[in-house]
């Protein structure tokens, strides 16, 4: 189950549909990144190996990361809790350089309606890694050639 949890949450999302505002592929691009970062996925001359008796202790890290910061949001204001999830996100996924977002705070408009600052969150705030422009590169054909095929009895 493991396998297929983290290999479904890192590979389908991320390549598929769209990159506008692509929230499950942002979650494969953040757990691929925080598996990398703590050194249990490894991507190595076109391999992928994956340490699997460490795996397990890294993903529950990285949702213990984002269960803290959802507890913590009942004690702040809504535009805080925002600036605290992207910074939770940013920390290991890399925004696109264009961003006032990752300018921080005092580049946002904090004071005016709370539309303003969704509307400054670009449609693909994090751009795909070098590793899954790759991957896209190489899967995006198999995945078109999938297009209309059902699990209906036929």
């Amino acid at each position: 189950m493991q396998y297929a949890v983290i290999f479904d949450r890192i590979f389908r999302f991320s390549i598929t549909g769209s990159r506008v505002r692509n929230y499950d592929g942002l979650g494969g691009q953040l757990l691929f990144a925080w598996m990398h970062q703590h050194r249990v996925l490894h991507w190595t001359d076109t391999t992928l190996t994956i340490d699997w008796d460490e795996a397990a202790g890294v993903v529950v890290a990285l949702g213990e990361e984002i269960e803290q910061l959802y507890w913590r949001s009942i004690d702040r204001p809504k535009i805080a809790h925002w600036l605290a999830a992207y910074e939770l996100v940013s920390s290991t996924v890399t925004p696109h350089p264009a961003s006032v977002w990752a300018k921080g705070p005092d580049a946002l408009a904090l004071t005016g309606p709370a539309r303003g600052l969704t509307d400054a969150v670009l449609d693909d705030e994090f751009p795909l890694s070098m590793f899954f422009e790759a991957l896209e590169r190489k899967m995006k054909p198999v995945i078109e050639s999938t297009a209309g095929i059902t699990g209906a009895a036929g």
